[in-house]
């Protein structure tokens, strides 16, 4: 299935919101398991990991479709969301 995507900074910005909140909610439904309560226990670790599949994302759109102006807006959501959740969080 081919999913047209236009070179637009806000397809690639509303494309980053999406995969990183995914990521989100499916790493933090798999530190629920009671095996990994250990790596639970610093609240930016599901951030960091969301931040992941953003990147694979941001590669495959800058460098395989040629789509540079939502690349650019993937990887605008995914530092501006790590920065915001250092500075939210500290150290």
């Amino acid at each position: 299935m081919n999913i047209p995507v236009k070179n637009h900074l806000l397809s690639g910005i509303i494309a980053g919101i999406l995969v990183m909140t995914l990521a989100y909610g499916l790493f933090s439904l798999l530190l629920l398991i009671p095996f990994l309560h250990n790596f639970a226990t610093d609240p930016r670790l599901p951030f960091l990991f969301a931040a992941i599949p953003n990147l694979l994302l941001m590669r495959f759109w800058l460098v395989g479709k040629r789509l540079e102006k939502a690349g650019k807006g993937v990887l605008l959501v995914t530092f501006v969301v790590i920065i915001a959740v250092f500075i939210i969080f500290g150290t």
